[in-house]
């Protein structure tokens, strides 16, 4: 009872959900949202602003951005899903145990009181820019230019306080954090499209070419201290003893273009090709880039003559693609390079020491993969069922292969795994009811 609180939810909202007129089109929004914890201590608050808006120049030229303002502000509570945590605690403390002595302080062990473990004190702060604007030319009705810009920027304030007489600090005689994170992530997109049809509209046409510029740019500051002269003055300035401190500064770039073409023959025959060549500063250069090619194929047979008046099949079509994608989730910016780091000493003498060994040949991880699928409607397709094959072959997994201890280092990132997979999916989706009520399953 004493660790539950009364969780209040406040949300307010004010909106102009559309406006304008034939040219210029908006949406903008304030939100005030606040919840306080359902454990004491804990309480969560947000600010929030956004714009998007559109603008037709002229018959030719249109612009529009989208805007978003946001702060979080968040004190969070020692829980997680240990046994430890204090509610688990609290699960199974003795009901008739007093939580603090007759002269205030905490009672009996101090490692088993719930109330205790809640001393410790964590704030974290959250602000974010986000804004994404283009303007588009359209050069001929078919053929299109859009050119957007984006920037996504955010920072992290994180500040916690273990108290003199609280589990964590009382043997530290208090002890203190700061961390801030800094990120700027950049995007800019440049696309031209064409689409038109052909021989009475029989052929349908659709291009698309991009090119796409991404950078992302993160700072990171840490600080620990302890020994605190009071619970009153918690701010880091006051700790006599600094514990930790750290600092870093990290960038990396991705740069991609694409080409994609997908015809259409009486609207039954299609046909796509794409390629699309990734490159990024996480690999050296000679394996900066990838690329990676895709064909697909349909027919969507319930549209000849044959089938088009049948009584069962709304849809009948067969499609099949084969195509090679990319990945380099989970490595680091600078994975493939041997780096230098600081903090290191010798005989108390402070200097660089090696702490990357590098792996100049790094690449992209490619992934194959082979479908073919089946896809059936019934009933005006309130009923659809979908069923595929596919094969999928990964290479050049990237992996830490071991090497020898007298190199200095224990393992080294390389492109040396792989992995196969194939099977069959099946699906069916239903519309029960479609109307004012909707049942879909």
């Amino acid at each position: 009872e004493v660790l539950n609180d009364n969780s209040n939810v406040s949300n307010a909202q004010l909106s102009v959900t559309s406006g304008g007129d034939a040219k210029t089109q908006y949406y903008a929004s304030l939100n005030y949202y606040t919840q306080d914890g359902a454990l004491i201590e804990g309480s969560f608050k947000r600010y929030s602003i956004r714009l998007n808006a559109d603008h037709k120049i002229n018959s030719f030229i249109k612009i529009g951005t989208n805007i978003s303002l946001s702060k979080a502000d968040r004190a969070e509570t020692p829980v997680d899903n240990s046994i430890y945590s204090p509610f688990p605690r609290a699960l199974v403390a003795r009901p008739d145990q007093p939580i603090y002595n007759a002269n205030g302080t905490f009672a009996a062990n101090e490692f088993n009181n719930p109330v205790h473990m809640f001393q410790s004190k964590n704030w974290v702060n959250l602000a974010n820019i986000f804004n994404s604007t283009y303007g588009e030319v359209t050069i001929l009705p078919e053929l299109k230019f859009r050119s957007a810009v984006g920037i996504d920027y955010s920072v992290l304030d994180q500040r916690t306080y273990n108290p003199i007489t609280s589990l964590s600090g009382v043997g530290s005689n208090g002890s203190g954090s700061s961390g801030y994170v800094q990120t700027q992530n950049y995007l800019t997109t440049q696309t031209l499209s064409y689409l038109k049809n052909f021989f009475d509209n029989k052929l349908s046409v659709d291009a698309t070419a991009v090119y796409e510029h991404q950078w992302n740019v993160q700072e990171n500051n840490f600080v620990s201290k302890q020994d605190f002269p009071s619970d009153d003055t918690n701010y880091l300035a006051s700790g006599a003893k600094l514990v930790d401190g750290t600092a870093s500064w990290t960038k990396f770039a991705m740069e991609s273009m694409l080409a994609r073409l997908n015809l259409g023959w009486e609207g039954k025959y299609l046909l796509g090709a794409s390629i699309r060549r990734d490159g990024s500063s996480k690999l050296p250069e000679k394996g900066r880039y990838g690329y990676f090619p895709s064909v697909s194929a349909g027919w969507i047979a319930s549209e000849e003559s044959f089938l088009k008046d049948n009584k069962i099949f709304s849809l009948v079509k067969l499609r099949s693609s084969y195509g090679l994608t990319g990945n380099l989730e989970g490595i680091g910016n600078f994975a493939s390079r041997r780096l230098i780091g600081t903090g290191t000493n010798y005989n108390d003498a402070p200097g660089f020491s090696l702490n990357a060994i590098g792996s100049p040949d790094l690449k992209w991880e490619s992934t194959k993969q082979f479908d073919i699928g089946l896809d059936l409607g019934f009933l005006n397709n309130r009923i659809n069922f979908s069923a595929d094959y596919y094969n999928k072959k990964t290479t050049d997994l990237l992996q830490n292969r071991p090497i020898p201890s007298t190199t200095g280092f224990s393992t080294i990132l390389q492109n040396i795994g792989s992995m196969k997979s194939n099977g069959f999916d099946f699906t069916i989706n239903s519309s029960n009811f479609v109307g004012a009520f909707k049942w879909n399953t």
